[in-house]
Order: structure tokens, then sequence, then C-alpha cells
């Protein structure tokens, strides 16, 4: 088996040829000679390593040197505009890595991770105040949420064709083949919005934001600044606001019952979001262990706020989708009963998870979880 490859990543990178040779049974004495005459007139060498790792060695790549958080190793007394740059800037190498998978469309995965690194970007910009000037945070800013709203309908169309298998199994069989007209839909959004999406990402406006924050977060900090906890130590700025977060989810969380709306769990998972994002982004400045306790404490509530919101966006979803379905004729009566089916399915599934919401808070809202958080973030952090 010859192999004559190019690793294709941003440039290319030459591959060595690669010679496979397997013996067929009783022919031992002629794979030697072959092995033999590779040598001789080849000058051909035994690799041990796997192809795979040989591709990944020739971009300067290794298994598991991917992450889509944060992983910088920060020093606690390092000024904070500086260490949010080496943050940011860290975020802003994901967005570039996943960008050629979004434009492809190869995988979810790429828009999942190309998304949560810039949400991450605006909750850092949102939580940890007077750090940069605030004149070309606000244009930022601006930037940030013009691209989400490019990749939302992307992203909801791609979690509809995820959960599809899941939503066909929960109807009966007789109603599954009127989900096809909601699947061809589907497609058919999708494709339009990656088309929208791939045309601004080649735009000027595109281009341009990238340059300048770049170019922004590159930028030595200066050495006198009007931003009051620019120049503080990060330790300082991150346990304080981490700290002021949990009481915040804790306050929310408590007041939440079983005649609370939507919108107040909606409300708790956003707290709990910005807090996770705190946790993970400034992880190093911490003990691994108890930090690595603190966010399981918090990511057991948050998987179900996180579903339960899911099941709500992916109702109304639906409700747009059957709308849109009825506007082009397109809504026969087996495809109105299977969506009816999947709805009312849908709505049990948010009751069920809705009904968990108690439990899962009470764990987070344990006096062990209270104790780690206030160990880690408040007694000796700041005043």
């Amino acid at each position: 088996e010859l192999r004559d490859e190019t690793a294709r990543s941003g440039q290319d990178a030459s591959l060595q040829r690669l010679a496979q040779l397997l013996p067929l049974r009783g022919y031992v004495r002629p794979l030697r000679e072959a092995i033999h005459h590779l040598r001789r007139e080849f000058l051909a060498r035994s690799v041990s390593q796997d192809p795979l790792l040989l591709a990944l060695a020739a971009r300067g790549r290794s298994p598991g040197d991917y992450s889509s958080k944060p992983r910088v190793r920060l020093q606690p007394g390092a000024r904070t505009d500086w260490a949010m740059k080496r943050i940011l800037l860290q975020l802003l190498e994901v967005v570039e890595r996943n960008e050629p998978g979004v434009r492809e469309d190869l995988d979810p995965e790429f828009l999942h991770d190309y998304r949560v690194a810039w949400r991450r970007t605006r909750s850092l910009l949102t939580q940890i105040k007077r750090v940069f000037p605030e004149a070309p945070l606000e244009g930022f800013r601006e930037e940030l949420r013009w691209i989400s709203m490019l990749t939302s309908p992307v992203r909801d169309m791609d979690v509809y064709l995820l959960e599809l298998p899941r939503y066909r199994a929960s109807i009966p069989e007789a109603l599954r083949p009127g989900l096809e007209p909601l699947h061809a839909l589907v497609l058919e959004e999708k494709r339009a919005g990656h088309r929208a999406l791939v045309q601004a990402l080649d735009g000027r406006r595109y281009k341009d934001f990238m340059a300048r924050w770049r170019a922004f977060l590159q930028a030595p900090p200066p050495a006198y600044t009007e931003p009051v906890h620019a120049d503080r130590p990060v330790i300082e700025v991150a346990s304080r606001r981490i700290w002021k977060l949990f009481r915040h989810a804790l306050r929310e969380g408590r007041a939440i019952d079983q005649t609370s709306p939507p919108e107040a769990l909606h409300e708790l998972r956003k707290t709990c979001k910005k807090l996770r994002y705190l946790l993970e982004a400034f992880s190093s400045l911490y003990p691994r262990e108890p930090l690595e306790a603190a966010i399981r404490d918090l990511k057991r509530l948050q998987d179900n706020l996180g579903e339960y919101q899911d099941l709500a966006v992916h109702r109304a979803t639906l409700e747009h989708l059957r709308q849109r379905l009825g506007e082009r004729g397109e809504l026969t009566e087996l495809t109105a009963r299977a969506m009816e089916a999947l709805l009312r399915s849908l709505e049990i599934r948010a009751r069920r998870v809705r009904e968990a919401f108690a439990g899962r808070f009470t764990g987070f809202d344990s006096k062990p979880t209270r104790k780690r958080f206030r160990r880690l973030f408040k007694e000796g952090h700041h005043p």
C-alpha cells in the first residue's frame, strides 16, 4: 500500500512517502525480499509511528493538543489587562482553528466551538469590567453581537438534525414518515443559513473586525491607564467577580419555586454560564482539585438548566417550522399529527426536567459547595 499524501491545514506540508507491506499466508520469503529491495534501492527505513501521528507532526500538531476552553497559565500577581488579553487571544485562536470547518460545514462541532469561543469572549468582556478603555470595546461588542446573530440560525438547524433520531423515536411509528417534510425544510434552511454565514465571513466587515480585534489584543498594556482594574492583580479581580456571581446564582435559585415562570430558570442558567466561563478562563490561578470539584458542582445544575432551555428552544423552533410548512402548503395531515405528537413529547420531557430542578439546585446550594467556593474565591484573595 503506497501513499504519497499532502497534509492540508491552511497551507501545504509534505509528508513522508510510506509503504506498508502486508504478508500473504505462505509468502514470507517474498515479503523479506521486498523489504530488502526497498531498503537497498530506495534507502527505505522502518517507521514505528502511526501515519496519523506523522501527518499531525508535519503540521506541528499532536493528539489532544486542541481544547475549546482557554488554557492559559497565569500568575496571580499579573496585571488584569495583560491576563485578559492572553485569554482573549487564545479564544481568538480557537475561533480561527474552527473557521475552516465552519466554512466547509464539515461537522456541527466546528460551528459549536466557534460560537462558544465568541460567547466566552463576550462574557469575559462583560464580566471583567473597568479593565480596558470603553471606547473601542463598544464597537467590538457590536461586532460580536452581529456574529452571534449570523451563526444562530445555522446552529439551531444543526441541533434539530442532531436530535432528529431522538425526535422520531419519541412519537408513534405510524407518524414518523410525517416528519420528512420537516426534515427537508430544516435542511433547506440550514443550507441557506450556511451560505449567508460564509458570505459574511468572506465580507469586508468580518475581515476588518478580525484584524482590529487581533491588533487590540496584541497591543501591550500601557504603563498608565485609566480603567481602575487594569493594573490590579488578576487574582483579586477574578476572585471578586466569581464570588459575586456565585452568590447571585444562589439568590436567583433560592427564589425559584414550582410557581416560578420559565424565564426565572433561564436567567439562572445565564448566570451559571457566566460563572462557568470565568471559572474555566481563570482556572490556572486556583488549586486544581478543589476548582474541578467546584466546576462539577456547577455543571450538574447547568445540565438541568441547559436541557430545560434547549427543550423550550426546540418547541419554539418547531412551532416556527410548522408555520412555515403551512405557508408553503406542505403541512399535510400526517405531518401536522406528527409535529403535534412531537411537541407533546417535548412538553412532557420539559416537565420532567423542571421537576428535577429542585434536587439539582439543592445539591449546588449545599454546605460543602458553599464552603468550597468561599475558600477558593473569598478568603484571602480580595478585601
